[in-house]
């Protein structure tokens, strides 16, 4: 995963200004959630939700991260299945998979 650095946070005092930004997106810093990520019914959508996250655990505001997912099932289920990966532009993306037959995930 990679990007760019962002404005994540802003505070103001009568004598200064401080910006904090978010650094480059940090795989495994970033926040993976959902039911897609242990379960799915064979033939119906499942879904992934991912926040881009730095290093130092700083959400990263905008999109345009590549991601690299792998989505594996068990051994000996042979599911097979395609994702399409939706870029919300706010640094979270949602992750969207049709398995071909039910299974879980590992």
């Amino acid at each position: 995963m990679g990007g760019g650095a962002a404005i994540a946070a802003a505070a103001e005092t009568p004598l200064a200004r401080l910006e904090v930004s978010a650094g480059r997106t940090h795989g495994p810093s970033c926040l993976v959630e959902g039911d897609g990520l242990c379960r799915a019914v064979a033939h119906a959508p499942a879904e992934i939700r991912v926040t881009a996250r730095d290093a130092a655990g700083s959400v990263n505001p905008r999109g345009g991260d590549r991601l690299s997912l792998a989505l594996v099932s068990m051994p000996g289920s042979h599911v097979q299945m395609r994702a399409e990966v939706h870029d919300l532009c706010n640094g979270r993306y949602i992750v969207r998979y049709t398995p071909s037959a039910s299974g879980p995930l590992q």
